[in-house]
């Protein structure tokens, strides 16, 4: 999706919301995507801060997951009791959802009904991490995890320089 058809989508959003899942990739600077949305309606969940609570069964990669998608679910769902519709969520931190490979599963479901947006925030990678050659390190790997689940038409990327 292009910004300016993302743009124009967010402001029809508070009037006339669309119907179904709504929910996007935000290849961009936070505060730039905060400054384009209506803030009277706009939650924020920061999935690292919320991973802090957590304490997984192990530090086995599967039981993180497991346990990553327990608290958002109970994150979400307080956030859905606290908010009507129309409604937008704001997630970042995203990238611990690649790094355990947890699927979208927890936040498509926070999506039954009408009047939810989701949008979650990759930023854009400005600088090379210098990383131990043994270390295979890929800067757009979140970017590409969460664009192959929501598909390339549901992100927005965002020049870097404005």
């Amino acid at each position: 999706m292009i910004f300016s058809e993302f743009s124009l989508t967010i402001d029809q959003f508070k009037t006339h919301p669309k119907s179904g899942r709504n929910i996007w990739l935000w290849n961009g600077d936070t505060d730039d995507l905060k400054r384009l949305l209506p803030l009277d309606i706009t939650s924020f969940l920061d999935i690292k801060s919320l991973s802090e609570t957590a304490s997984p069964k192990s530090k086995g990669d599967k039981d993180i997951a497991n346990e990553i998608n327990r608290i958002l679910s109970e994150e979400l769902e307080r956030i859905r009791s606290d908010n009507k519709p129309p409604h937008i969520l704001l997630v970042t931190g995203c990238y611990l959802l690649a790094r355990y490979n947890t699927g979208l599963a927890t936040l498509f479901n926070y999506h039954v009904g009408n009047g939810i947006a989701t949008i979650m925030v990759v930023p854009i990678v400005k600088r090379k991490i210098e990383m131990p050659a043994y270390i295979n390190y890929d800067p757009n790997f979140t970017l590409s995890y969460l664009t192959s689940l929501l598909g390339i038409e549901n992100a927005i990327e965002v020049n870097a320089n404005g």
